[in-house]
């Protein structure tokens, strides 16, 4: 059974993805 702290950690870790992912989207439109 997943625990509190688990999901929080794992939303935590999307939520840097994305922001990484958004970033490197970023770099990608700024250079077209």
């Amino acid at each position: 059974m997943l625990n509190r702290n688990d999901l929080i950690q794992k939303d935590a870790d999307l939520t840097r993805t994305a922001v990484i992912i958004a970033d490197i989207y970023q770099k990608i439109n700024e250079k077209s």
